[in-house]
């Protein structure tokens, strides 16, 4: 709906700028898609990419690649991460998978740094 408004009241200016990043379309509950940024195409004198993070250090920024390969319906960016290395955390549950009874592993709410 909110796309829905901005493209509605982009009719009757010169432009507009949208700021937006398909990668980042985490509001699915809310309406939310890619699809918005991603179609209709827009051509490409008219994108404006960002590729310096300077949020991201290089350690987050390498699992957060390695988990976007995995989106088939995106556009291919690259963008460079803060020069620190950062600490990424994982849980036991995404580390290990479930647990099994009588396992001696930690209990799944344990947190542990991710392996470098």
């Amino acid at each position: 709906m909110q796309l829905a408004l901005v493209r509605k009241w982009g009719q009757h200016t010169d432009y507009y700028v949208l700021a937006a990043d398909d990668d980042q379309a985490i509001y699915w509950w809310r309406g939310a898609t890619a699809e918005a940024v991603l179609a209709p195409h827009i051509p490409d004198d008219h994108k404006v990419v960002l590729t310096q993070s300077y949020r991201v250090p290089r350690r987050v920024h390498a699992l957060a690649n390695g988990l976007i390969r995995h989106v088939s319906r995106r556009e291919e960016k690259v963008y460079a991460p803060r020069p620190e290395d950062g600490v990424c955390w994982r849980s036991r549950k995404a580390a290990t998978g479930r647990r099994s009874s009588g396992s001696s592993r930690p209990p799944l709410s344990t947190w542990s740094e991710a392996s470098r």
